[in-house]
């Protein structure tokens, strides 16, 4: 199934309303000189520091990923009505709930599903995946929504306490699961 991945939004681009909002709002410093777009790691440096600077961020980033995510949830609707057969897309953004994403009106989705993991384990592998300090990813995960929250608007909630093979086996059965209905 199709996934749509935050990270890759070309709604914030060099050139696009989103990026120049950003530029203006946090600086220069945010751009990687050899690639021009906007280096995530100096950005997340700036703004997982300052809770003003969060909202800032969310203020330009949400309503143009939000955007993106209508565009693209339209034309994939549209092609499995063209050819008759129920699809699943999966949207990866661990802002859904916290951006009320999971609220919107018209509703963006069908189901939300959450896959969660005590705060201790979130921090160990942030810090591992990214290459980053064990405080920098306690700050980091302190800036997401409470998981009691976010699992309390939640039509699924998968475990990651376990291997990610567990977590992709648990996925694809509820994908199947799904599919079928």
């Amino acid at each position: 199934p199709p996934v749509f991945d935050r990270p890759r939004c070309r709604r914030m681009e060099p050139g696009s309303e989103a990026f120049e909002q950003l530029r203006s709002t946090f600086g220069v410093g945010i751009i990687n000189a050899s690639t021009g777009k906007v280096d995530r790691g100096a950005l997340g440096a700036i703004v997982f520091k300052d809770k003003s600077a969060v909202n800032k961020l969310n203020g330009i980033a949400w309503p143009a990923i939000a955007g993106q995510l209508r565009q693209l949830l339209r034309s994939l609707r549209a092609r499995a009505a063209r050819d008759g057969k129920r699809r699943l897309v999966f949207v990866e953004a661990a802002v859904l709930v916290a951006a009320g994403w999971d609220t919107a009106e018209p509703a963006l989705f069908d189901e939300v599903w959450a896959v969660w993991a005590p705060v201790e384990l979130r921090v160990r592998r942030l810090a591992r995946w990214r290459g980053m300090a064990v405080e920098e990813a306690k700050r980091r995960i302190a800036a997401q929504p409470p998981l009691a929250g976010v699992l309390s608007r939640c039509h699924v909630a998968l475990s990651n306490l376990g291997p990610m093979e567990a977590l992709a086996h648990a996925g694809r059965e509820l994908a199947a699961d799904r599919t079928a209905r």
